[in-house]
């Protein structure tokens, strides 16, 4: 059977089969599941950490050194996207890929493998800082890899349900984390978590990253990628070109990725304290309603890339940010009302947002951008956006509802926020409909 024809006359390439899709959403989601498990769990053992790698007679002292050494990891983060951006446009996407996940892996398995304040005095937190370090910078080049991996890899009318897969797929890891740390601390008293327990989750995360590791390597770069290498337009330059070139897609893709990190750490970090603190349920209560809501969350995601798809990628994006805005202070009203059901009806309800808004702003962010500087410009905006709105969500939620003497005063940053994304929304294109080529430009820029 013979190729079709382009309107110019010359043979076009068709798209990629649909195994191959399969297939990149197996290699994407296997180191998304790593990085968010990473995390996940480094947030849950904080408590423990704290006390291994920063003792002291004060234990909000430790604590609050422990949640430094968190944070540290989304400041690495946009030089991740520097770093790996800059390769994954030069080099292609499944070499960078197999270099992130190996830095990743090397260094949860190396938190695991650490040496506590007791055995190495001032050496073992300086050493876990230069690990949780080397952590941000593979998260700074994980996604928008996996995401241009993706939409590289899948036909026009899939490329939406397939970025959603591979986002809620991120909800995996946040559910093993929770698995993994729920189990020991039910097996393991305080003082066996503290001596050895902790090392567990971490050590974990070898196994998961070889399999991750063994599945990249097995997959073929990207189709849309070798269309560039092929024609020599593999840009060198890409960081100082997608600057250049490129700066109103940098700051849509901004404009959208504050909106997809809120509800995250609302609804983990800064929800599931605040019904402990403030409502007074239980622990195991606080839990399952996060445990509710992200599951909730992972459907959400799926469905709203696949509406994507069919209904086009603004009429999705304007309805679950209109959704957000609606949705922010029912879902904290709800809360308040101090029983456990409603603390899981108020989480749901953010659920619902977070996986509305993760599954649309993901495929609408990376389609921004032309194939040549797509990992870059997705990596620069995004890092850089996780910098600043990521891990200072809890920080400032807890400062605003200190200040103001609200209770709702979160669900107020959600909805300025979404409102902030909803403005953006107005300023990009409808992509849904197109195939991605490195010379169509008029997709990328008003």
């Amino acid at each position: 059977m013979s190729s079709p024809l382009s309107p110019t006359g010359a043979p076009t390439k068709p798209e990629p089969e649909a195994v191959s899709a399969r297939h990149a959403v197996a290699a994407a989601s296997a180191g998304n599941v790593v990085e968010f498990y990473d995390n996940i769990a480094f947030g849950l053992l904080a408590a423990t950490l704290g006390k291994v790698f920063f003792p002291s007679t004060d234990p909000t002292v430790s604590l609050l050194a422990a949640f430094s050494a968190f944070a540290v990891t989304f400041l690495a983060r946009p030089f991740g996207g520097l770093i790996f951006g800059s390769l994954g446009d030069r080099l292609g996407r499944q070499k960078t890929l197999i270099l992130v996940i190996m830095l990743m892996t090397v260094a949860t398995v190396g938190i695991g493998l650490l040496p506590g304040y007791d055995a190495i005095g001032i050496a073992a937190p300086i050493l876990l800082v230069i690990l949780r370090i080397m952590q941000g910078l593979s998260f700074g080049g994980e996604l928008g890899g996996v995401l241009a991996f993706i939409v590289e890899h899948a036909k026009s009318t899939k490329r939406g349900s397939l970025v959603g897969l591979v986002m809620a797929a991120a909800f995996v890891g946040n559910l093993l984390a929770l698995a993994v740390i729920t189990t020991l601390s039910s097996f393991l008293s305080p003082a066996d978590m503290q001596a050895w327990g902790w090392r567990v989750p971490f050590l974990v995360a070898g196994p998961l990253g070889l399999i991750g590791l063994y599945i990249r390597r097995r997959l073929d770069e990207t189709p849309a990628f070798r269309a560039i290498q092929d024609a020599g337009e593999v840009e060198q330059f890409p960081l100082r070109a997608v600057v250049r070139g490129h700066y109103r897609s940098l700051l849509k893709c901004a404009g959208l990725a504050i909106v997809a990190m809120l509800p995250i750490y609302l609804m983990e970090a800064y929800n599931t304290n605040y019904l402990l603190v403030t409502i007074k349920i239980s622990q195991s209560e606080a839990l399952t309603a996060t445990l509710i809501a992200t599951i909730v969350a992972m459907a959400f995601t799926v469905v709203s890339g696949r509406l994507s798809d069919r209904f086009g990628r603004r009429p999705v994006l304007f309805g679950s940010l209109a959704l957000a805005i609606v949705m922010a202070f029912p879902a904290y009203m709800v809360m308040m009302q101090g029983t456990a059901p409603f603390a899981v009806a108020g989480q749901t309800l953010m659920g619902v947002i977070r996986g509305a808004v993760t599954g649309i702003t993901a495929i609408v962010m990376i389609e921004l951008f032309p194939t040549r500087l797509r990992y870059s410009g997705f990596a620069l905006a995004y890092g850089l956006t996780a910098a600043i709105f990521g891990g200072t969500v809890p920080l400032v939620a807890t400062y605003l509802v200190g200040v103001t003497q609200n209770p709702f005063a979160p669900a107020f940053y959600l909805m300025l926020v979404a409102g902030i994304s909803l403005a953006t929304a107005f300023t990009v294109r409808e992509t849904a409909p197109h195939r991605l080529s490195p010379r169509d430009k008029a997709l990328h820029e008003k």
